[in-house]
Order: C-alpha cells, then sequence, then structure tokens
C-alpha cells in the first residue's frame, strides 16, 4: 500500500471495487451456465443423434463445455493477458483439484452430516463454483 497525505491506495489488483467483483463473479456464474449448456446440448446430441454411449457422450461434452469454460473466462469474465501455454495447464490442474474437492464435499456431506445425495450434491457444487471462481481468478486469469 502506499500512503499519500494520510490516503491509503491499495495495488490495483485489489482496487476492485465490491461491485466490480460481483460483477465480475456473475459474469463467471454465466460462463458456468453457458458452459454446462454446451456439455448437455453435446451429451445429448450424440446419444439421441448419432447413438453414441451416454459415458463416451458425456466425457466429449464435459471436454466441449471445459473448453468453452476455459475461453470464454479468459477472454470475457477476467479478459487475461496470460499466455495460454501456462494458463490451461493450471486450469486444468484446478478443474482436477475441484473434481477432488467435489468428491471430498460431497462423502462428508452424506456421511458426517447425513444430507440426502442431492441436499449433499447442491453443496458440493456450491462449495466447488466458490474454489474455481478463486483460484482461477487468483493462478489461472
Amino acid at each position: 500500500m502506499v500512503e499519500d497525505n494520510n490516503i491509503i491506495r491499495l495495488p490495483e489488483a485489489a482496487s476492485m471495487r465490491r461491485g466490480g467483483m460481483l460483477l465480475e463473479f456473475g459474469t463467471f456464474f454465466g460462463v458456468g451456465a453457458v458452459s454446462t449448456a454446451a456439455h448437455y446440448g453435446l451429451l445429448f446430441a450424440l446419444v439421441r443423434s448419432l447413438g453414441i454411449g451416454v459415458i463416451a457422450a458425456s466425457t466429449a461434452g464435459a471436454c466441449l463445455g471445459a473448453a468453452v469454460n476455459y475461453c470464454l473466462n479468459y477472454f470475457y469474465t477476467f479478459r487475461s493477458s496470460k499466455r495460454h501455454s501456462k494458463a490451461v495447464f493450471i486450469f486444468i490442474a484446478i478443474a482436477l483439484c475441484a473434481f477432488a474437492l467435489n468428491a471430498v464435499v460431497l462423502a462428508a456431506a452424506m456421511g458426517q452430516a447425513g444430507l440426502s445425495v442431492p441436499a449433499a450434491q447442491i453443496l458440493a457444487t456450491a462449495v466447488v463454483f466458490v474454489w474455481n471462481y478463486l483460484a482461477n481468478r487468483q493462478w489461472t486469469f
């Protein structure tokens, strides 16, 4: 921080106003919805139109969803200038951590807290969503 006549100025990265960060968080949420729609759209198209198995179709959909998510967050949500050769690997590492975090929260919510499967998954999804936002904001983009 820099002091100037009793005025404390925060570094640029930390100076984002609440409204700006809330807008960014909302954009991140919207990008997630678009990515999920891409995932599900490809899944259903492959299963219904081409007769591809559900697991393979869902995997292809998840890959498309991840690609859409990366691109929209890189160019739109965070307006990143990082090199793709670096950012994409960090994005993948964070996604792998998110898969593990989902499993841990789901298991704990059902086992320790005794929540139903839908309630546990909703909790896990919320935790993973916040993790993904904060981690990608900090390290990927």
